[in-house]
């Protein structure tokens, strides 16, 4: 096994680049999420890109500075993390495959 630490997304489109062009060879991803950013549309963009390679076949969500959250609130914080990268995500996997009409429409509303 080797696992490779790239650059983080969204940052700079060189590092994306960096980023993207190793997934060829990747086999499963640990993507880091922020507890007190908890999981952007712009994230589940490049997550719905890593879902493109289709050896990509587990994407492993580590959510860091979560001693930041009050211990009574983690529970909740990572649920709802949970929920907004299933929403956002599926919500966007469910876009691209639809027709380009379909997607107009939806833009128009």
């Amino acid at each position: 096994m080797a696992i490779l630490d790239t650059p983080g997304l969204n940052d700079c489109a060189d590092m994306d680049a960096l980023t993207f062009g190793r997934m060829e060879t990747a086999d499963a991803l640990i993507y880091a999420i922020h507890a007190l950013i908890p999981f952007s549309d712009s994230e589940a963009d490049a997550v719905c890109r890593l879902l493109d390679y289709p050896n990509v076949r587990h994407i492993l969500f580590t959510v860091g500075f979560i001693d930041q959250i009050p211990t009574e609130e983690r529970e909740r914080v990572l649920s709802v993390i949970r929920k907004r990268i299933l929403k956002l995500v599926n919500r966007k996997m469910d876009d691209k495959a639809l027709p380009e009409e379909e997607k107009a429409r939806r833009q128009a509303i």
